[in-house]
């Protein structure tokens, strides 16, 4: 395994759990707009997903790659807004989003550049 899959697997774990003490902070937030049950469930069914697509990408599975990708995308349209939003109610819970926010970034290169990239392409044919 490239060193550079290990580094991105781990800022991927490490931007798992920035996410779960950001949803400890934002609990009474959270639970304003919704009924805890819905918060948890939320949280719990995201947390699952996420920590099996870095599972898979530390695996080498290159469709585990392109979904987060995909994902974190799609997460990036409502960023600014809901970013701003979160640093006005907390200082702590803005940096900890941006924190993980870097780490996907930092991690989605390392696995999208080469050497990364190569650990996810399927093996040569052969004759």
């Amino acid at each position: 395994m490239p060193t550079q899959i290990l580094l991105a697997t781990r800022l991927l774990w490490v931007q798992l759990g920035l996410g779960l003490i950001n949803s400890i902070i934002q609990w009474g937030y959270f639970t304003s707009k919704a009924t805890p049950a819905f918060v948890i469930t939320v949280q719990a069914t995201t947390f699952v997903i996420m920590a099996w697509l870095i599972y898979k990408i530390w695996r080498g599975r290159n469709w585990a790659r392109i979904t987060f990708a995909i994902l974190f995308l799609l997460g990036l349209i409502p960023a600014l807004p809901i970013l701003a939003d979160v640093f006005r109610r907390s200082l702590v819970a803005g940096c900890l989003t941006t924190a993980g926010t870097i780490c996907q970034l930092v991690a989605l290169y390392l696995i999208f550049v080469a050497p990364g990239r190569s650990w996810f392409s399927p093996p040569p044919k052969t004759a």
